[in-house]
């Protein structure tokens, strides 16, 4: 053994040591250990008297396997590593399964076919009972039809190849070409270009039936395109057990080489033969053809009658471009769209092109008569507030609305501004976390043992789809607190907001105060509150703007080449340096982006006053904001907004607004409950 490990390894011992006296506070080790580095390692073994132990058991075996993966990452495999590992398999620990995958994962990636049958052959017991049946198939040589499907992951390519190369005679049948085919597809190792392995597999495996999607495959690696293109034709023309997963690839492949064009010429040549082919080609279609022509539409359409991604595209498409006035027939053929693909993307754009529309065309009693043809119910809640606040503009009985709206929606944009940002807290209850099943209560022990450790990766490996929504929410509360306390407030944001989607309720119909306050956290609030102070604007504005900006990310840099918490693009950064007088600034610097995000926000406040018009030139700019003010200053303040011409302008000042409502809220509660004050 290295003698740079030893060191390493004796803290290893004395570790194992100090687990088992009773009278060693265990927090203490664990910090000394988690600060370990060469130059307080030997401070660390004086400090705890260290002597050798024949007896190296850890009293809770549930820390054999993130005390071996810890000190793995530290100082790379060695015996006593494995030996942890081979005891948090024989002591039953929480991690036996995750224990046992990493001593065969490491004989894959040290390509140790024979070693790894040894480990197979040592825990053949331990393979059945931890769902790791493939690698049980492979220990006994069966035949591929034979075998469980290997996981879908490309890490598994070398042992794959181990197995196709070992029984060559297997690949006669079409079903096992399959099979390999199939995991090629799910584990993405055709894309691995620098991975020989996955172009041995291909070029084994085609030959075997002269397979046309694997030689597609093969020629991509070698970069053939005239062979690639050659074999996509003959896929094509042969029907050659076509799936929607292969065309994915082969188009996918396709741009990738700079051939988008000539797999399109090729999807229209055979659009006929088969009905995936066909709605492939209306995708592509979609791209090259003029839809300024009802031609193309009444030639393609006829194909797609199902409900599907073709379909939906070509739909929108008609909608938008070959209706030129707002009618009884448009509004029937957006609400027929509406209907069909309640839950889509353009769904929101039609729906607020329906009231833009019918606004503008002074047509609104259309829509008002045709409304209960829309199926509300099959709306998510996102696009149904959408709808109930414009009902709510339109309609003359709009008491009717402002009850469905905030009862159904009570913190959607149209609900809050209804109410003036009011929220009920009489309303939010708090969560209670008791009671998990007996699955819930081992992944969270499992999350909690790594996360000591701060095994992060590891911890995140452990899937907890099929716990209740309940135990979800939890366990998301867990890891976001991790992200939290280590400053990354992106990632935990990210945490939180899915615990909205879990709860009984919905996004805009939040009935705990919990998931509120973890949804919308106060981050950086010394600096918000410093500079809301010094530039007048109110804190719940600048969180509000932050959290849609950003997420809370300090050094996050958007397309357009924002950048920092507030997204202030560099020219708008020269801007208020220059205002502010300063020389030195770095945008990515929590302090420097707030305080000059929030001066922005007050120098535009000398040419608006209410915080829609500026968060619309904050986001579009000031004399975009001043247009729309002026193109569309008959109508009333409420119905102005909603006719802001770029969707994303549009929606940001529905968001930002959203979010100071429920910001205000908060703030207000943090201060009745004295969390912070706001100092006069």
């Amino acid at each position: 053994m290295n003698k740079k490990f030893i060191p390493f390894l004796s803290l290893i011992f004395l570790f194992i040591v100090c687990l088992n006296n009773k009278d060693t506070q265990w927090d203490s080790i664990k910090n000394d250990i988690l600060t370990l580095n060469q130059y307080n390692l030997h401070s660390l073994l004086k400090k705890y008297n260290f002597k050798n132990s024949s007896e190296l058991i850890i009293k809770d075996n549930s820390y054999y396997y993130p005390v071996a993966i810890y000190f793995y990452n530290k100082i790379g495999n060695s015996e006593l590593t494995e030996y942890q590992l081979k005891y948090a398999i024989q002591t039953e620990s929480i991690f036996k399964k995750e224990a046992l995958l990493f001593i065969i994962n490491k004989r894959i990636q040290d390509k140790s076919f024979e070693e790894l049958k040894k480990v197979l052959k040592y825990y053949e017991k331990q393979l059945l009972n931890n769902d790791l049946h493939f690698f049980y198939d492979y220990l006994y040589d069966k035949k591929i039809n034979e075998m469980t499907n290997p996981p879908e992951d490309k890490f598994y390519s070398d042992l794959i190849y181990d197995i196709v190369k070992n029984n060559r005679n297997d690949l006669i049948k079409k079903e096992n070409i399959e099979k390999i085919t199939n995991y090629i597809i799910k584990s993405k190792i055709y894309l691995e270009n620098e991975n020989n392995v996955t172009k041995q597999i291909l070029d084994m495996v085609r030959w075997s039936k002269n397979d046309n999607f694997l030689s597609i495959l093969y020629y991509y690696r070698i970069k053939q395109t005239s062979l690639f293109l050659r074999k996509v034709e003959s896929l094509l023309y042969n029907n050659d057990n076509i799936t929607y997963d292969k065309l994915s690839v082969v188009r996918e492949l396709g741009v990738k080489l700079g051939l988008r064009k000539n797999i399109y010429y090729l999807f229209h040549k055979y659009y006929k033969k088969n009905v995936l082919i066909t709605h492939f080609y209306g995708l592509d279609a979609l791209k090259y053809e003029k839809f300024s022509t009802q031609m193309f539409l009444l030639r393609v359409i006829p194909y797609f009658r199902e409900k599907n991604a073709v379909n939906y595209n070509l739909r929108y498409k008609n909608i938008i471009y070959n209706y030129k006035t707002v009618n009884e027939k448009w509004i029937g053929e957006v609400i027929n769209f509406i209907n069909d693909y309640p839950d889509k993307y353009y769904t929101k754009l039609l729906i607020d092109q329906l009231f833009q529309k019918v606004v503008i065309s002074k047509k609104k009693n259309l829509l008002i008569d045709n409304v209960n043809k829309i199926n509300k119910n099959l709306l998510p809640v996102s696009q149904k507030s959408i709808l109930y606040y414009h009902l709510y503009l339109l309609d003359n009985d709009n008491d009717k609305w402002k009850k469905i709206i905030t009862e159904e929606c009570p913190f959607s944009f149209g609900s809050l501004t209804i109410n003036n940002g009011k929220i009920d807290k009489n309303n939010l209850n708090q969560i209670k976390f008791d009671d998990f099943s007996a699955s819930a209560k081992i992944i969270i022990k499992k999350i909690n043992y790594l996360l000591e450790f701060n095994l992060l990766d590891e911890a995140l490996k452990i899937k907890y789809d099929d716990l209740n929504n309940y135990e979800k929410m939890y366990i998301n509360n867990i890891l976001s607190d991790y992200h939290c306390k280590n400053e990354d407030y992106y990632t935990a944001l990210k945490f939180s907001v899915k615990n909205l989607d879990y709860q009984n309720n919905d996004y805009y119909n939040i009935d705990n105060i919990t998931l509120l306050e973890k949804a919308y956290p106060r981050h950086y609030k010394d600096l918000i509150l410093k500079y809301s102070k010094i530039y007048n604007i109110e804190p719940a504005l600048i969180f509000a703007v932050i959290r849609e900006e950003s997420n809370f990310k300090k050094d996050i840099k958007s397309h357009k080449n924002a950048m920092g918490l507030m997204q202030i693009i560099p020219s708008t950064g020269k801007f208020i340096a220059s205002k502010l007088r300063i020389r030195h600034y770095n945008l990515k610097t929590p302090e420097d982006n707030i305080k000059m995000g929030v001066y922005y926000l007050n120098f535009l406040r000398n040419y608006h006053s209410k915080y829609e018009d500026i968060l619309s030139s904050y986001n579009a700019g000031h004399s975009r904001t001043r247009q729309w003010l002026s193109t569309y200053r008959k109508y009333p303040e409420e119905i102005l907004y909603e006719l802001i011409p770029i969707y994303e302008t549009r929606h940001y000042v529905k968001k930002v607004m959203r979010s100071y409502y429920i910001y205000k809220f908060l703030l207000e509660k943090d201060i009745e409950n004295e969390k912070f004050t706001l100092k006069k």
